[in-house]
């Protein structure tokens, strides 16, 4: 069996855990679930509760546009805030999340460009919570 030499870093308040192998691992937690992604490509995800409390930074971290599109909608609100979770933790960590466009592509996909990659995200409603994650 392979030993594996795996470093912390904090994102943000998620925790990203990247092993020094060819395998990245990215963990968040919202009470009570915990979500975690593991590629061989550096990946995120993120879990975010559906609460209005979001609306008091979405100023921090929605671009005009994005704000046309999200409007009202709670639910499209926190997804844009996990989505931009999501792409921080695979390589944004330097980059404002206002300047992390999202774009929609289909449903529940969306992409977002960064450091000249297209990264592909996911979204999932799962009991009043928003998944996101690397695809």
């Amino acid at each position: 069996t392979p030993a594996y030499d795996i470093r912390l870093s904090l994102v943000g308040s998620e925790m990203c855990i990247r092993d020094s192998s060819k395998y990245h691992i990215s963990i968040s937690h919202k009470f009570p679930y915990v979500s975690v992604i593991f590629d061989i490509k550096k990946c995120g995800v993120d879990i975010e509760r559906i609460d209005e409390k979001v609306k008091k930074i979405k100023s921090k971290f929605l671009s005009e546009d994005e704000e046309l599109v999200v409007g009202e909608n709670l639910k499209k609100l926190v997804e844009y805030w996990s989505m931009k979770e999501t792409v921080y933790k695979v390589g944004g960590n330097t980059i404002p999340l206002k300047s992390l466009e999202i774009k929609n592509c289909l449903e529940n996909l969306y992409s977002c460009s960064i450091h000249g990659k297209t990264i592909e995200i996911m979204t999932e409603e799962i009991n009043g919570h928003i998944l996101s994650y690397t695809t």
